[in-house]
């Protein structure tokens, strides 16, 4: 199994990555096939499937993201990070949106842990 940290340090320069405005929802389209599969008061889990390039993340939000199959790359500042079968990745709240790139189609857990009050 693989298991990345991607980034350790938030940047305001161009990190090579088109992405929404902050705040800004990202549009469905934009985010593939995602469906919603749990929703309670420990996490939220999305299951995303696509061949085409969607975005992962989300802003001041860690995220953590789980391949099931397939292969592709998480684009941050101009470098792809390999996600594959088996790959645990945790993107760091100060990340926000980043462009996963299938190589193929790729089926992608998306982990949101709730602030706690």
């Amino acid at each position: 199994r693989q298991r990345q940290e991607i980034g350790t340090a938030h940047d305001d320069g161009d990190r090579g990555v088109q992405r929404p405005h902050p705040g800004e929802p990202v549009a469905e389209e934009h985010a593939g096939p995602r469906v919603s599969v749990l929703n309670c008061a420990y996490f939220t889990l999305w299951r995303v499937r696509s061949a085409a390039p969607f975005f992962v993340g989300a802003e001041d939000e860690p995220r953590i993201l789980v391949c099931l199959d397939g292969k592709g790359l998480i684009e941050y500042q101009g470098t792809g990070f390999d996600m594959e079968r088996g790959a645990v990745t945790l993107l760091p709240a100060c990340l926000g949106v980043c462009r996963l790139r299938p190589e193929g189609e790729i089926t992608v857990l998306e982990i949101a842990v709730p602030r706690q009050p």
